[in-house]
């Protein structure tokens, strides 16, 4: 349920608004691989790339071999720098 309304506050244009739900849908299923994906995305859009490469991170390691992960985890790490 948080996931949903995380992505209806995205579609929305509120990123912001879907940070909490986001981080309560890892608190509570760590291991569903596309809401780390979904946070980093929201983050990347408001401007905050160091907490996206975190979220990023974690799912990277648990998922080495996935090339698409891979490059937005250097994209978020490009924009980290910047």
């Amino acid at each position: 349920m948080h996931r949903r309304l995380a992505e209806l506050l995205i579609e929305r244009g509120d990123a912001a608004g879907a940070i909490e739900p986001l981080r309560a849908v890892l608190e509570l299923e760590p291991d569903q691989p596309g809401t780390p994906i979904t946070l980093a995305e929201a983050l990347i859009a408001l401007d905050r790339p160091d907490e996206a490469v975190d979220a990023w991170r974690s799912l990277v390691e648990r998922r080495p071999d996935d090339a698409d992960l891979r490059l937005v985890f250097g994209i978020a790490l490009a924009r980290a720098d910047d």
